[in-house]
């Protein structure tokens, strides 16, 4: 197994269609101003995410991905290969955070026209919870991901396990694994913690 790529970098932490085609109802109630900032990229103040890089590789595969940040964005960035793997991701480096209070996260993005998987982990390694949204080439969209259709998955897969514990969230990630091989191109203005209960 390939020693695991992590890439790190500080970034601040400090904007409505849901992935699914929400109602303009469920976007206003969640993205209300009851809201709290977890990753931004354009300014130096607030606290800091450190994130890294994650792909295939760990397991053989040949998927390449990079980011940076330029012009106020997370460039998220690479290629996908699916012989041997299939996925390219980036995640914050573990630290704790109470998402409790929230009901769902708006991440403001620009995408390629390719599906892409906003994901949250808790102490439990082998376990993520994801959910997935849909972009459009060189658009920039709000999009709302409640923390009701994250789902668990463990290796790719859909799996049985402990409802999602919003108070131990440890880290955030972006993943990509749509079944096309080829580039990809994602940036990401923000992360925010909506609709405060």
């Amino acid at each position: 197994m390939k020693a695991l790529l992590i890439i790190f970098i500080l970034c601040s932490l400090g904007s409505g269609v849901r992935a699914g085609g929400a109602s303009e109802g469920d976007a206003a109630r969640l993205g209300s101003p009851n809201s709290v900032v977890l990753a931004s990229f354009d300014s130096d103040d607030g606290s800091v995410l450190q994130w890294g890089v994650v792909n295939d590789t760990v397991m053989g595969g040949r998927s390449t991905s990079q980011f940076s940040v330029n012009n106020g964005a997370l460039h998220f960035t690479g290629k996908l290969n699916l012989n041997g793997g299939g996925f390219a991701s980036i995640r914050s480096i573990p630290q704790r955070m109470n998402l409790g209070p929230f009901e769902g996260l708006k991440v403001r993005i620009r995408g390629d026209g390719r599906s892409y998987q906003m994901r949250l982990m808790t102490g439990r390694r082998s376990v993520a919870y994801r959910a997935e949204f849909e972009t459009v080439a060189d658009q920039w969209r709000d999009i709302i991901l409640p923390f009701s259709d994250f789902v668990a998955t463990s290796r790719g897969q859909r799996v049985q396990a402990r409802p999602l514990d919003l108070r131990s969230i440890q880290s955030v990630g972006v993943m990509i694994a749509d079944n096309l091989n080829g580039p990809f191109a994602l940036e990401i203005d923000s992360i925010e913690a909506v609709g405060a209960r």
